[in-house]
């Protein structure tokens, strides 16, 4: 069903691009090109207009029953038959083409541009008076398909955006389809107007020939530069990295179409720099123009041709899911690891080498182009400081990759996820890697190689994507065994975000109760009820408050809240929401409004930045402690009541809250976690 449809959307667009194109060069470019020629046997009548008239009436006709059947496989498609034909009736396909018409956008917009195609088709079948050059009708058939053509942006990809994605892709995507209609789809037209113009006997003929070639290299220049910014707008957004663009369905079409556009581009170069200069200076006899306008004619066909299968992959890239949207598969065993340089001193002396050779190397290079007496020995020294430079910056800034190692986590970064990795952690993992991951579990002593440190450098400067490979396959020539038949996906996806919480836990011992400058560590979401029957979410407040965030450990908690109840509107006029979370569901004598429903997740997973460098939170668990969460999402400062007394006033976390609410705003924290 699917390739169905890419054909009926390729027809569609081949269609309309070619009656909108068709429209633009006569009133852009061939009308004014008569115009200014002169002479008595250049009218747009007698010239064009019959087989224009022929030519925009089959597309419009292609662009029908193409729409027509586009809907019918689209209403299969949501209806109860599936992606199946044979399984869907036709009574079962009428049923859903009302609510699919009436109550989608598609169908809405579906249903105007038939309004606009009927009016067109009214428009061409009406018959020409005599003495009529068809202006105003093939001005109003202009806008008409200029407006069916950029209608097709408000039903693609880009109508699934919201707010100003919304619109800015939405904008651009029509922009995007009014250039290539302008430019690929009069380059039939062009083939067309240029040889029966060139049999024009005299200089009227020669000279509409020069305006015609003239007017539109600026329309393709025009309309090839806006191509060039709506693409690179187009695929940032639904595209948004290299991983995806390589790694993708949606990204190889896409680079199919480049391959394609660059030969286009090509031959269009060659017309503006060597095949239209000589139209514009034939002069005299004119010999030399009917060659020229051969040349640019078959030009025309194969910009035509290549056009043709862009189009063709524009079809398909409608029916196929954004690669924004999809897990990307990395094709290559390497890729790009520029943090390394951060970490690894001798890494970075080892690129500054190659960097200086590579310097050399092109130094010497080029005296093979200045010097004929050493341009044999220049051109191998040069190359060879190259090779070899560039071996030692690719050696230092590249490190094994594989097919999940640009994976976007399965499941989000929350407390349930974390939890339910603790608990598969401690079944699976705890005996060799170790409580806190550091490698030094009882079963890891007498493995070869020592089990990985889950909380060091070296583990956390890999991807969510490489770990998940790991876990998934194993690791080659080590104790780590596969779990991908032992544990589901999202299992180890909830072990990932276990194992990355652990890897946070140590570096949050250096945690204080004064804000650090730098935000870094990501609050796990969560969902919760309080005893009021409040229901909300963390994120919920992202933007908008600040969070004191309240593990309670008892009766040892009872005083502290207490006082914080006392100053809560003191702490509420500093923009700040108090979340209390008591131990199990325990909320006696809480004078805040308590946590009633996911309290032992939110335990669990808070319990890992709870540590200190003087102690480990499970040697004392369940503990005491406050975390300060700032709009964006993350963990800015930190109070243990067992390690000091700087909260016990509440006016001292005012202050923090002061100093957070005069920060400028920073990107929000990553919904999703990724490493």
């Amino acid at each position: 069903m699917t390739d169905l449809a890419a054909l009926a959307r390729f027809f569609h667009i081949t269609a309309v691009v070619l009656f909108a194109g068709s429209h633009a060069f006569a009133e852009w470019v061939v009308r004014p090109a008569i115009r200014d020629a002169g002479g008595a046997q250049l009218t747009w009548a007698s010239t064009l207009l019959p087989g224009f008239r022929r030519l925009t009436l089959w597309c419009l006709i292609v662009a029908i029953v193409s729409a027509i059947a586009g809907l019918w496989m689209q209403a299969i498609t949501v209806g109860e038959g599936g992606e199946s034909i044979a399984a869907s009736s036709i009574a079962a396909t009428l049923t859903t083409l009302a609510p699919l018409l009436t109550q989608t956008l598609y169908g809405n917009v579906w249903l105007g541009r038939m309004a606009i195609a009927a009016v067109l088709l009214l428009l061409l079948l009406r018959p020409d008076r005599a003495n009529d050059n068809g202006g105003v009708r093939d001005r109003i058939g202009l806008i008409l398909g200029l407006t069916l053509l950029g209608s097709l942006g408000l039903s693609g990809h880009a109508a699934a955006g919201e707010g100003a994605e919304l619109i800015i892709h939405s904008a651009s995507d029509i922009l995007h389809l009014l250039a290539a209609g302008a430019w690929v789809g009069a380059l039939v037209p062009l083939g067309i107007a240029l040889q029966r113009f060139i049999r024009i006997p005299g200089e009227s003929g020669v000279s509409a020939v020069r305006e015609i070639t003239r007017r539109f290299s600026l329309l393709g220049i025009i309309c090839v530069s806006t191509l060039g910014v709506t693409g690179a707008i187009n695929t940032w957004i639904l595209v948004g990295g290299v991983p995806q663009l390589v790694g993708t369905a949606y990204g190889h079409l896409l680079l199919l179409k480049l391959f394609l556009l660059l030969p286009m581009l090509g031959v269009a170069a060659v017309n503006f720099l060597k095949v239209n200069p000589v139209i514009a200076g034939v002069t005299g006899d004119f010999r030399g123009l009917p060659g020229a306008v051969r040349v640019l004619s078959r030009n025309a066909v194969i910009e035509a041709l290549l056009g043709l299968g862009i189009l063709a992959i524009v079809g398909i890239l409608g029916t196929t899911p954004p690669a924004r949207h999809v897990q990307p598969d990395w094709p290559f065993a390497f890729r790009w690891d520029w943090v390394s340089l951060d970490t690894a001193p001798k890494a970075r002396a080892s690129v500054e080498v190659g960097l200086a050779w590579c310097l050399i190397g092109l130094f010497v290079l080029q005296f093979a182009f200045l010097s004929r007496r050493f341009r044999i020995l220049s051109a191998t020294l040069g190359s060879a400081l190259l090779v070899y430079a560039g071996t030692l910056v690719i050696t230092n800034v590249t490190t094994d990759a594989y097919p999940a190692t640009y994976r976007r986590p399965g499941v989000a970064y929350n407390a349930i996820s974390v939890a339910g990795g603790k608990a598969l952690y401690e079944k699976n993992c705890l005996a060799c890697h170790g409580a806190l991951g550091y490698g030094d579990g009882p079963a890891g002593e007498g493995l070869n190689p020592r089990p990985a440190d889950l909380a060091g450098r070296h583990a956390n400067a890999h991807t969510v994507g490489d770990l998940f490979w790991w876990i998934s396959k194993g690791v080659p020539n080590t104790a780590m065994q596969p779990f991908e038949g032992v544990l589901t996906e999202d299992d180890r996806w909830d072990l990932i975000n276990y194992v990355r919480a652990l890897a946070a836990a140590k570096r949050a011992r250096a945690l204080a109760p004064i804000i650090e400058d730098r935000p870094w560590l990501v609050a796990p979401d969560f969902a919760y009820a309080t005893s009021t029957g409040e229901t909300r979410t963390l994120k919920d407040f992202r933007g908008d408050r600040l969070v004191l965030l309240v593990i309670t450990a008892g009766r040892e908690s009872e005083s502290r809240l207490a006082t914080l109840g006392a100053s809560l509107q003191r702490l509420a006029a500093a923009g700040m929401e108090i979340i209390a979370v008591p131990a199990g569901h325990r909320v006696a004598n809480f004078t805040l409004p308590a946590v009633t429903e996911g309290n032992s997740e939110i335990q669990a997973t808070y319990a890992l930045f709870a540590g200190s460098f003087s102690d480990d939170p499970a040697d004392s668990w369940p503990r005491h402690v406050e975390y300060l969460i700032d709009k964006q999402g993350y963990i800015r400062a930190r109070w243990l009541p067992v390690e000091s007394k700087a909260w016990s006033d509440p006016a001292a976390i005012a202050t923090q809250a002061e100093l957070l609410q005069k920060e400028i705003p920073r990107e929000a924290a990553p919904e999703e976690h990724v490493h």
